[in-house]
């Protein structure tokens, strides 16, 4: 009896700690635009919690959980270690400090994720926190905008590219890519038009040919990934009418005179058109920045040596920084994932990180609730997601949970007839 009265506070900690830590998951990718060094805090405060959830709590600890969080350090130790020993950082650009840094963040982002994985995550509430956070970052984005544009004073948004476009507190409008996709996906499952409207006023107000591009891919993929093959033959059959008749708008559409309507829509559209043709045409036709930067990126990464492994953990943040600073007016970031890794880790690493998305994505399927989370930010992590934001840290999440096979760990209250001694990790019996 004392010992079931004396598991009942463990319990209401257990959960508020949970809690805590998924907030502090999620926070960054909504905070990113507005509060300054928000992963270091994130990370700082998964290690508190880790810390009293190892040492202090008195739950039992899963084994398995505590060889998982030892097996990330240890693997992200010694990728370190390797490229200290073998493959000094780059000396024509930026302070070896800056890299060292630069490592240990990369280190400790993904250390934060696998705790979060293994110790803390609880599906429902990954997906209660996520919508609380992705919607009310929405409202406050349509808001903003809305109040932006029937006012002329800018708040909370972009003034470049044809008008005023939806930011928030997220960093940039292409940022709503995963976070618009993500809504419109559960509030169809939560069959909520309230949410739906909102997602579509999203869309107009971002502007952002990425966020179109990610909602075009991710939804049909969501579908015929997770439903029924009842379901999918028919949207087979629209996809075979609706991506020939888009590839055929694309080759035909004129994207001057789509940038030049003056509609901020038909602005995103020629955008998102000329973006194409210029990859189509390598450069040629259009304009694109992010394929600009992507080559610049690749032919820096060859040049210089970086094709096969990489510059070590996080190398392109400061590289690019040292050599492209923002003042040049020449500024050049890695806009997508595999892009930051190639710099990083090289081919090998590109083709790893491939195996192991495609693995991840494949098992999501039988999930369609943490699909519809985390799919999308495998999605944009092909186009729009560097190294150095909240995002990447989705994808790691999505890897761990489905990848690895590394399900939610829920460890069990102390049972009746055992405590833990604090400090000692020692069990004894009453």
């Amino acid at each position: 009896m004392t010992v079931a009265l004396m598991s009942r506070p463990a319990e209401r900690t257990g959960s508020r700690m949970q809690v805590t830590a998924t907030w502090l998951f999620v926070l960054p990718l909504f905070t990113d635009g507005v509060v300054k060094d928000v992963v270091k805090a994130e990370i700082a405060g998964l290690a508190v919690l880790a810390f009293v959830r190892i040492v202090i709590s008195d739950r039992v600890l899963p084994q398995r959980a505590v060889e998982r969080i030892f097996m990330t350090v240890g693997v992200l130790a010694l990728i370190g270690i390797a490229y200290l020993a073998f493959k000094p950082w780059p000396s024509d650009a930026g302070s070896t400090r800056s890299y060292d840094t630069r490592a240990l963040i990369y280190g400790g982002t993904y250390v934060a994720v696998a705790v979060f994985a293994v110790l803390f995550f609880g599906e429902e509430l990954f997906e209660q926190v996520i919508w609380r956070c992705a919607t009310l970052a929405l409202w406050i984005g349509v808001a903003s905008c809305a109040a932006s544009r029937l006012t002329g004073y800018p708040l909370l948004v972009n003034p470049a590219d044809g008008g005023l476009r939806m930011v928030g507190t997220l960093s940039e409008p292409s940022g709503w890519a995963p976070v618009l996709t993500l809504v419109l996906l559960l509030a169809v499952r939560r069959r909520s038009w309230l949410y739906l409207a909102l997602v579509l006023a999203g869309l107009v107000l971002a502007d952002s040919p990425t966020c179109m591009l990610i909602m075009a891919v991710t939804v049909p993929l969501y579908y015929a990934m997770t439903s029924s093959w009842r379901y999918r033959i028919p949207l087979l059959v629209i996809l075979a009418i609706i991506i020939p008749a888009a590839v055929f708008f694309v080759q035909r559409a004129d994207a001057a005179a789509w940038l030049d309507s003056g509609n901020p829509a038909k602005i995103a559209v020629g955008r998102l058109v000329s973006g194409i043709q210029n990859v189509e045409t390598d450069g040629d036709e259009g304009t694109n920045s992010r394929f600009q930067s992507t080559t610049v990126v690749i032919a820096a990464a060859r040049e210089h040596g970086l094709m096969h492994f990489g510059a070590g953990p996080a190398a392109d943040v400061t590289w690019l920084s040292a050599m492209y600073p923002p003042s040049s007016g020449s500024e050049v970031d890695a806009n997508a994932l595999w892009v930051a890794i190639l710099f990083d880790f090289g081919e090998v690493g590109v083709a790893m990180l491939g195996a192991m998305m495609i693995v991840a994505v494949w098992r999501m399927r039988r999930n369609p609730r943490m699909a519809a989370i985390l799919l999308p930010f495998s999605i944009e992590a092909l186009v729009n997601s560097s190294g150095a934001g909240p995002e990447p840290a989705f994808v790691a999440l999505g890897i761990m949970l489905f990848a690895f096979r590394w399900a939610p760990t829920v460890a069990p209250f102390h049972a009746e007839g055992q405590v833990r001694r604090h400090g000692a990790g020692l069990f004894q019996e009453l």
